[in-house]
């Protein structure tokens, strides 16, 4: 059962193209024992690349915006003035000899008498106290440019409309088809009688999507594959504030007037009598403060006070440049018919039904894998099944073979001999 399937198989791989016609007088010197075919032989195309441009070449505007250098200067923050630092009034101990009791003479019997006096002392000199009043400030504002006015530009991308392009990929062509012939078959059976119908293949055909440029806005203007607009930048301007003098630094002084104190001695009012004995005066060290020197004021200048502003200066205005942007090309594959297929004109011999031996089989597996065919998972297996007849067919069309049928030709390309 098993050898029946086998040949089933290979008989059903040797007819898959074969012509059912009989042989006739087209068949020259056939001999007794062989078998032969006509064999489909496949339409050969080539694959070309065809260029298409989906984009056409544009000019791209690049924008180099304004640059600005950074510049400084100095700008009075506050003006100068006079200051006044006052000297306090200074004083120094000074002493003096002052009488306390007058000499006298002593009698004997009458003591001199005397009597008590005072009188005011000058204990501290007058002098000045120095009061400085330190200057008084208003604050004044002023407005500067810290950004001149420049222009600038904006841009966007143009705009575009899609258009679409139908271009030939694969050609018409014709194919040969089997089909069962129902009205001419005597046999009960359609599917002994088959025939080969050379239809019609309809061209293939691909759509290419183009951008095509639509214009800008108004408002805005063309410039290479952009839309580009001006705009002016207003300058910017900064607020500053600086201390002027509003009043003056001024010294006021205060008089302090002299400090006194009151002293008592004793005055002789009558001396002694009868027996007089001289007792020499009586003098005390008076201390008190004299005025070395007196309050004042020295005048210095507080210079004016500057600040370092910076600022930007325009260094160069915006400014556009084009670039150069190329073609968008978009290469599309294209099928031509290089020859047409078709039946050999003459039979060609084929291996017999009963000549495909597992030996065979396995021959040419082996010659398969060797040429890098996958025969199926199981390998050289002896078994013609359907992953060795794809595996055959892709050496036929690889090597320009005709295909569908295990004829000589094919064993003399895989090296197999009968």
């Amino acid at each position: 059962m098993k050898k029946m399937n086998l040949l089933l198989s290979v008989a059903f791989m040797l007819m898959a193209f074969v012509s059912f016609a009989q042989p006739g007088a087209d068949l020259k010197n056939p001999e007794s024992g062989k078998c032969y075919a006509k064999c489909l032989i496949p339409a050969k195309y080539e694959t070309v690349s065809v260029p298409v441009v989906i984009r056409e070449a544009s000019m791209k505007v690049n924008i180099s915006p304004a640059t600005f250098a950074s510049a400084s200067e100095q700008i009075l923050a506050k003006e100068g003035a006079k200051a006044y630092s006052a000297t306090s009034a200074t004083f120094e101990t000074a002493s003096k000899s002052l009488l306390k009791k007058d000499g006298y003479k002593v009698l004997t019997v009458v003591p001199a008498k005397f009597e008590t006096q005072s009188e005011q002392e000058l204990v501290q000199e007058a002098y000045k106290i120095a009061r400085v009043i330190p200057a008084t400030y208003k604050t004044e504002s002023f407005q500067l440019m810290v950004k001149p006015a420049y222009t600038t530009y904006q841009k966007k991308p143009a705009q575009y409309r899609t258009e679409t392009e139908t271009i030939e990929t694969v050609p018409a062509s014709t194919k040969w088809v089997k089909k069962k012939s129902k009205d001419n078959c005597l046999s009960a059976d359609p599917s002994d009688c088959m025939i080969w119908c050379l239809v019609e293949v309809p061209a293939q055909y691909r759509t290419i999507t183009k951008s095509v440029r639509v214009g800008c806005e108004d408002g805005w203007m063309q410039k290479g594959d952009d839309c580009v607009k001006a705009v002016k930048v207003d300058a910017v301007y900064k607020s500053y504030t600086k201390k002027v003098v509003d009043q003056p630094a001024r010294v006021e002084y205060t008089d302090v007037p002299a400090k006194y104190k009151t002293r008592t001695w004793q005055k002789l009012v009558s001396d002694a009598r009868v027996e007089e004995r001289t007792v020499a005066p009586v003098y005390e060290d008076w201390k008190y403060k004299k005025l070395a020197a007196d309050a004042g004021a020295t005048e210095s200048m507080i210079p004016e006070k500057m600040v370092t502003r910076t600022y930007k200066t325009l260094a160069n205005d915006a400014t556009l440049t084009e670039s150069t942007i190329p073609e968008k090309v978009i290469n599309v594959s294209k099928r031509n018919l290089v020859s047409a297929g078709g039946f050999t004109e003459e039979w060609r011999e084929v291996v017999c039904q009963a000549d495909v031996t597992p030996r065979l089989i396995a021959q040419v597996q082996r010659a398969l894998i060797a040429r890098g065919y996958n025969v199926g998972a199981a390998g050289a297996d002896n078994v013609f099944g359907r992953a060795t007849k794809d595996a055959l067919i892709k050496f036929q069309k690889a090597e320009g073979l005709p295909v569908g049928n295990l004829d000589f030709e094919t064993l003399k390309a895989l090296g197999i001999k009968q």
